[in-house]
């Protein structure tokens, strides 16, 4: 019976530990392989540490399940046991990978505690909570699979991550109640692609349908396209008036990027009205420069015609400082357009709505030039809970408006894409209450 047991919990180490080399050397589906035969495991600390693991490529659905099943685990786990209390380190270290809930501090007093009885297993854990260098861990000759990955290139990767499903309500005014649905697949293509699927319907057959796919690498290209059935607003006397627009639209833009910058180029085409279509193709071009980790411009040019011309100029420039501070200037212009005499006024710039302007209702202003600038101050940015203050100022229609207000973020993992923002401000509009998902501006690379 003993060495049945022995076997037992060398069997399922031996796939974590395969596992955990599998992952440094980016061989994410085998190291899975391995990580669910370990959480097979009869040793309540090995099937911990396994599900644990599980959780950097499952999807944000089985989080719960592959979480509970780690700490049902680790209570059945003494932390007397060496190995239980390994575990019990694990299990702060993987869940602040995904930016879960985590006690670091916790991990690492018990992380000097183990080093007298797992000198290397407790060493390779403080090297990656930066309590110890990682030369510490040239004093091992053998080391277990997260201090060979340390060893071997400095850090232990977070990987491409698992499927995010996310559901929501949409809608609202004029375009009647619905819901909204997204699926995001990381390394679709196996070399770190993601592919991106979301739709959104309401009670009076707004919403659409959009279909991203995104590759990585110093080459990569980028596909986009959509259908919808898009709200449009347009303000005749200071009266909205309501309008569904049909469109469709597919852009495919290869792009090179260096360490601090990235360029594309590509073709954007477009088709609107579909009981009486206008038709619109040409070149696309944009980058992203980040000359300062608190810098970063941005900027899209394009240029169609078939049933008529039309240029959109698009630039942006957005700091963030670590302090919270934040500013975003912006210029939106079509200074070669004939989208007026197509009766195209939709493809005008904008503002209002949460398109720079949170203090003023959906497209309240349009203009062929449009200057405006944002700034923020955001209280704890890195806290699951945080305030932001913001004020906002826009030309357009010959005239400035903006305003100010108050915001709440609610930051959920994964992060930086999963934010709840509720904003309400005052402006020269009056009172606006906007709900969004992400902060209002950042970074993009």
């Amino acid at each position: 019976m003993l060495y049945f047991l022995l076997t037992m919990l060398s069997w399922g180490s031996s796939y974590l530990d395969l596992g955990d080399r599998l992952w440094c050397q980016g061989e994410y589906s085998q190291a899975m392989v391995n990580w669910r035969e370990a959480a097979r495991s009869d040793d309540p600390a090995t099937k911990a540490m396994a599900n644990y693991r599980i959780l950097l490529k499952a999807s944000n659905l089985a989080w719960v399940y592959y979480g509970l099943q780690g700490d049902v685990a680790l209570s059945d786990c003494s932390l007397n046991d060496s190995r239980c209390a390994l575990a019990n380190v694990d299990r702060e270290i993987f869940m602040s990978m995904l930016r879960l809930p985590a006690d670091l501090q916790y991990a690492e007093d018990i992380a000097e505690r183990l080093v007298e009885h797992l000198p290397a297993e407790a060493t390779a854990r403080l090297v990656w909570l930066g309590k110890r260098d990682f030369e510490d861990l040239n004093y091992y000759p053998e080391l277990d699979g997260m201090g060979a990955c340390l060893i071997q290139g400095d850090e232990w990767p977070r990987g491409p991550g698992g499927a995010y499903y996310g559901f929501g309500l949409y809608g609202g005014g004029q375009m009647g109640l619905g819901g909204s649905a997204s699926w995001t697949q990381p390394n679709i293509d196996k070399k770190g692609g993601v592919l991106q699927v979301s739709g959104a319907l309401t009670s009076k057959l707004s919403g659409g349908f959009y279909l991203n796919y995104y590759s990585v690498g110093e080459r990569w290209i980028r596909f986009s396209s959509s259908v919808q059935n898009a709200p449009y607003y347009r303000y005749v006397d200071g009266v909205p008036e309501f309008h569904l627009i049909e469109m469709t639209s597919i852009e495919i833009t290869p792009g090179f990027q260096t360490e601090k910058a990235r360029f594309w180029a590509g073709l954007y085409g477009r088709i609107d009205q579909f009981s009486d279509s206008k038709y619109s193709l040409g070149p696309v071009v944009g980058g992203e420069w980040r000359p300062l980790d608190t810098l970063e411009w941005q900027g899209d040019i394009s240029y169609t015609w078939i049933d008529y011309q039309h240029l959109r100029i698009d630039n942006r420039l957005i700091w963030i400082h670590s302090t919270g501070l934040a500013a975003m200037l912006n210029l939106y212009a079509t200074p070669v357009s004939e989208v007026l005499e197509e009766d195209l006024w939709w493809r005008i710039p904008t503002v209002g709505g949460g398109t720079i302007l949170r203090t003023a209702p959906g497209q309240r202003w349009r203009d062929p030039f449009l200057p405006s600038a944002v700034f923020e101050y955001r209280y704890k940015p890195m806290s699951t809970i945080g305030v932001v203050a913001f004020s906002e100022v826009a030309y357009a229609e010959k005239s400035v408006h903006g305003g100010g207000g108050l915001g709440l973020r609610i930051r959920m993992p994964p992060q930086p894409y999963n934010t709840i923002r509720f904003d309400i401000g005052y402006g020269d509009s009056g009172w606006n209450i906007l709900f969004g998902a992400e902060e209002f501006f950042r970074f993009r690379n």
